[in-house]
C-alpha cells in the first residue's frame, strides 16, 4: 500500500460544490485584470446563471477546470495584494497585473512578492508595475 492510499483526501469529508464557489466565481468575472485568463466567459456566466436559478445546481460539484480557473485567480489577487503593498501604492490605486505577467513571475520566481527580491528591481509607475532584471 502506498501513500496516498492510506490517507483520504480532504475532499472526500465535505466536496466543493458550485454554491460554495458562487462567491468566487462573480469575484472573478468582475475582475477586469483576471477576464483574459478566462477562455470561455459565455460556460462560465451560463454557470452562474445556473446556480442562480436552479437551487439543485448548488450541490452539484464544479468541473475540474472552473475550480481550478478559480483557485488561480485566487492566487493571483493575493499575489496582486502583496506586490501592490510591497511597492506601497495607495489603497485607492488598484495596482493592475496582467494573468501572463503573474503566471510567469510565479512560475519563475515562487510564491510572493518577497521571493522574486533576489532577481528583480521594482518600481511603480501609476497603476503598473515593473521588473528591471
Amino acid at each position: 500500500m502506498n501513500v496516498s492510499e492510506s490517507r483520504s483526501p480532504a475532499s472526500d469529508a465535505h466536496p466543493l460544490n458550485l454554491r460554495e464557489l458562487a462567491p468566487h466565481l462573480r469575484a472573478m468575472l468582475a475582475d477586469e485584470d483576471w477576464l483574459p485568463a478566462c477562455q470561455d466567459l459565455d460556460k462560465l456566466d451560463e454557470l452562474l446563471y445556473r446556480i442562480d436559478t436552479e437551487p439543485s445546481c448548488g450541490n452539484e460539484v464544479p468541473d475540474p477546470d472552473v475550480a481550478l480557473l478559480i483557485a488561480a485567480h485566487q492566487d493571483f489577487c493575493r499575489f496582486r495584494r502583496a506586490m501592490a503593498a510591497r511597492l506601497n501604492t495607495p489603497d485607492d490605486t488598484p495596482l493592475h497585473i496582467t494573468p501572463d505577467e503573474w503566471l510567469q513571475l510565479r512560475l519563475r520566481h515562487g510564491r510572493a512578492p518577497e521571493s522574486l527580491e533576489p532577481y528583480a528591481n521594482y518600481r511603480a509607475e501609476e497603476d503598473r508595475f515593473h521588473v528591471v532584471d
